[in-house]
Formats: structure tokens, C-alpha cells, sequence
């Protein structure tokens, strides 16, 4: 019996998918200033957060690699925290730090819809999202 059990875990194991191999890039360029930190957030087209990373800026022209992601539908919506307080800042007219959605999409006093930021993820993929 623990033989067969210890078969069947070999085999779920064998068979679960795998998406380390996932490659996601997103390119932020033309950063109006090299500080803080861009955080980003990648949902599934259900809207759920799949991943979440946060990188520091080191160039007004910035690269994130995002591993391990199903393929599928994607949304992916990023900020640049100039302030270092891990949250985007919202003022009276709407955010004051740069921030961005894929699609490079824009709400009018709100986010965009949901449904315009997707976009397809194959194994590898890259986009550019401007953050404003």
C-alpha cells in the first residue's frame, strides 16, 4: 500500500503542469525619473492576482521579468512608488505617482475596464505599459 501511494505521488507529480519556464516581460520606458520602486501586479482574466513583484528602479527605461505564469489571459496593472510608502498615492484628481495598466489603457476617473487590459500570455511574451 505505501508503495502504491508513493507511485501515485511520483505520478501527480510527473503530471502536474509547470509553469516555471513562463516568461513575462514588461518593459516601463521613458520613466520620468530613476527612483523608488515599480510594483506590479498580474491577474488572471477571472481577476484574480496571480503575482505580485516589486523592483527597484535602476533606469528610466525599465525591465521586469515575470516567471512562472499560466499561459492563459493576463491583465497587468504597475506603479512607480516615488515616495517609498508601498502604496500609489491618490490626491484630489486622482493618483499623483505614475502608474499604468497593459494595453497601455486609461480610465476616465477610474480604472479601466478589466476586460481591456488582457491580453493573451503564451509561454513567452513581452509588453510595454507607460507609466503617467
Amino acid at each position: 500500500m505505501k508503495t502504491l501511494l508513493s507511485l501515485f505521488v511520483v505520478l501527480m507529480t510527473i503530471a502536474a503542469p509547470t509553469h516555471s519556464d513562463n516568461l513575462l516581460q514588461i518593459h516601463f520606458k521613458d520613466l520620468k525619473t530613476v527612483k523608488g520602486k515599480i510594483y506590479v501586479q498580474v491577474q488572471n482574466e477571472n481577476n484574480e492576482l496571480i503575482k505580485e513583484e516589486v523592483v527597484p528602479v535602476t533606469s528610466k527605461n525599465q525591465k521586469v521579468l515575470i516567471k512562472g505564469l499560466p499561459k492563459g489571459k493576463l491583465a497587468v496593472r504597475a506603479f512607480q512608488d516615488l515616495n517609498g510608502n508601498g502604496k500609489l498615492d491618490i490626491g484630489l484628481f486622482g493618483p499623483k505617482e505614475p502608474y499604468g495598466f497593459s494595453n497601455n489603457v486609461r480610465g476616465t476617473f477610474s480604472e479601466p475596464d478589466f476586460r481591456e487590459q488582457l491580453f493573451s500570455f503564451p509561454k513567452e511574451h513581452e509588453i510595454t505599459i507607460a507609466l503617467k
